[in-house]
């Protein structure tokens, strides 16, 4: 029930039980919720869908957290959540790595990675220091035909990680974190023209990402309970630049290089204070208090050399010479939040559960906008909304190896700006009449759903086989849904309510001593419950980019070779088809693909070497189409990259 989709230029899809609307592109406020750690790290403000990405290098864990964690998590956690846990220092001993890969990728160039860890005890048993050095640069597979650049879809990146310990006493301690990363981009990862990969982009495009994150943690064992108090504080800034003239060709009739450049600021505080009972008793409970504020400063210009000249002057005629717009944005955000997650044992084999949250958010913004854009010059709002996520389970051990389980619970994530360049021109003006809007809509609402489940956790053989399956009913409520204008204007409206009804199969078994087995499906129905006119969608219609069945299958094998411990790993994924919009007129299908990809590794005592093949059938599986009359564009599977790692321990 969980996909990735790497966007290269603009960020990751993480998508859980097919809870999302726009296959190519990411929602605007994301439907998963990403935590590095006890740090929400997803985007909040104007263009949200451009989220941090940390490379995750010395992890301890991923947690993936399927249905809605809204109780806990709060907004964006509608289709569930995924908690990256790093190592934490440890004050007993000292210890450090070295990694490092190399790799090739089809249609594209030599990729490598690198990085070291260094884990110092300060203090023995009170006190230490543990630091991650890393960088990355991932080849990309597009090449820009218009400006002759090749593999424009790269990532570079580099990193840094110091966290500290102290244990004050036996109950007590105080964890601090520093979290930078940088990351560039010369292009997006949609194509057009045909194979091998090509872009039709005008003009050079590129993406800069670059923050830092202080947390502070505080943790107290105070005998009837713990208490933990998070504090964190995010401080990121992005630059983006990216080809819009055929956005202009459209407006105007002719084309003319036009661009946009979008840099933008970002701070962010987040505390949380987490109050949890022993796990001794019937009776288990957490309680929270949840705080954010965040701010965000945007700036946003369109440059178009040569504009006045083929117009007589017309962009110097709004003051700005050569230039289509240029908009600031204030937005900020403040959310106060109270949470509590209940446990009952009405005998030692039934178990009951609620919780809920409370949520207050307020919302402000305001533009200053010149040019022949702009529209409205200045321009502001405010928006406060409250509500409740309530969740609710009951789970019943019919032996020591089997539960079964049953739950419901609300995930919710909030409204946002639609920024509204471009959208006082003629031609849009009339559309946005036609489809019932009096303005352009300056604003969207939050969205939410409702998610049933009905499953059953089971052990057998002694453990050697692990078996979990569940059913599921989800209601949405208000989707937030993006609306291509054929001017050119896009902007995200409350579109309509929708429902998916699904169920989940995992299999893990060990068969022998030396051969695993893992394997999953999920089938589900995502479908309208309602007309959607303005979309050209019809209750029944399947919500873009979501197939009606996935699976996944792994095998591990252990064996000795060179008087060494060695294993082989192959997974094979199968994505079911899909389509790629609402609209008839727009809407592609979206072939079913496989993907496998293999690796063997020998280990030694203190080092490991590891081949490993990724989409080694070289599989270049649709996973989103953009038809408008601006563009024709779309989106596919990462080509084959075959490659080798090393690592060593000390």
């Amino acid at each position: 029930g969980l996909t990735f989709v790497d966007q290269g230029f603009a960020g990751e899809q993480h998508t859980i039980r097919g809870i999302r609307l726009n296959p190519l592109l990411p929602e605007i406020n994301p439907v998963t919720a990403l935590y590095l750690d006890d740090v929400p790290i997803i985007g909040s403000g104007i263009l949200g869908n451009y989220h941090a990405d940390p490379m995750l290098v010395d992890i301890e864990r991923v947690e993936v957290l399927r249905g809605p964690q809204g109780t806990l998590f709060g907004a964006s956690a509608m289709g569930g959540a995924i908690r990256v846990i790093t190592r934490k220092p440890d004050p007993a001993r000292y210890e450090g790595l070295v990694e490092s890969a190399i790799s090739t990728m089809t249609d594209g160039d030599i990729g490598y990675e690198f990085y070291g860890v260094v884990n110092a005890p300060l203090v023995k048993g009170k006190a230490a220091v543990r630091a991650v050095g890393y960088l990355s640069y991932r080849s990309g597979y597009i090449d820009n035909l218009n400006t002759g650049n090749t593999n424009v879809n790269d990532k570079d990146v580099t990193g840094a990680r110091i966290s500290g310990v102290y244990r004050v006493s036996d109950s007590v301690s105080v964890t601090g974190k520093i979290a930078y990363q940088a990351r560039e981009s010369d292009g997006t990862s949609s194509e057009g023209v045909g194979l091998p990969p090509r872009q039709q982009s005008s003009l050079p495009e590129r993406l800069e990402d670059e923050w830092v994150n202080y947390n502070l943690v505080v943790d107290a064992n105070l005998g009837f309970a713990r208490l933990m108090s998070s504090t964190s504080y995010l401080d990121r800034s992005v630059d983006a630049t990216v080809d819009i003239s055929a956005f202009a060709e459209a407006a105007f009739g002719f084309e003319t290089p036009v661009w946009t450049e979008i840099p933008f600021d970002d701070q962010e505080l987040v505390q949380e204070l987490r109050l949890t009972s022993g796990n001794e008793g019937r009776l288990l409970w957490t309680l929270g208090l949840y705080y954010q504020d965040f701010d965000q400063d945007l700036f946003q210009t369109m440059p178009a050399p040569g504009f006045d000249e083929l117009t007589d002057g017309l962009a110097s005629a709004f003051g700005l010479p050569d230039n289509l717009f240029n908009g600031r944005y204030a937005y900020t955000l403040d959310q106060v939040a109270v949470y509590a997650d209940l446990s009952y044992d009405l005998t030692p084999r039934v178990e009951v559960g609620a919780g809920a949250r409370w949520y207050d958010i307020d919302r402000d913004y305001t533009s200053d906008l010149v040019g022949l854009f702009a529209g409205e010059p200045f321009a502001s709002g405010a928006t406060n909304e409250q509500g409740v996520a309530p969740r609710f389970s009951l789970s019943f051990a019919a032996t020591d190896d089997v539960t079964v389980f049953a739950s419901a619970a609300e995930g919710f994530r909030w409204g946002g700006i639609n920024t509204p360049e471009g959208s006082n021109q003629p031609a849009c003006i009339a559309e946005l009449e036609a489809l019932g809007y009096d303005d352009f809509p300056g604003s969207f609402e939050t969205d939410s759903l409702w998610s049933y489940d009905l499953g059953v956790k089971s052990r057998w053989h002694d453990g050697r086989l692990q078996l979990n399956a569940v059913a599921y009913h989800i209601d949405w409520s208000e989707m937030q849904t993006t609306r291509y204008l054929d001017c050119g204007v896009t902007f995200v409206q409350n579109a309509g309510d929708a429902t998916s009804d699904g169920a989940e199969l995992e299999l893990a078994a060990s068969l022998s001593d030396r051969l695993t087995v893992d394997m999953t499906a999920q089938y589900g129905k995502a479908e309208l419950a309602d007309d959607i006119p303005d979309l050209g969608a019809s209750a029944g219609d399947r919500i873009p980019g979501v197939p009606r069945f996935t699976g996944s299958m792994g095998l591990r094998y252990d064996f000795a070779a060179f008087g060494r411990a060695t294993f082989m790993r192959a997974d094979y994924q199968h994505v079911g088809k899909s389509y790629s919009d609402f609209s008839p007129e727009t809407r592609h299908e979206l072939p079913a693909y496989d993907l496998v990809n293999l690796r063997l590794g020998l280990d030694g005592e203190r080092w490991l070497v590891t081949l490993f093949a990724n989409n080694l059938f070289d599989e270049r599986g649709l996973t989103g189409i953009e038809d408008s009359n601006i563009r024709y564009v779309w989106m596919t599977t990462v080509p084959r990259e075959i490659g080798i790692s090393a690592r060593r321990e000390f």
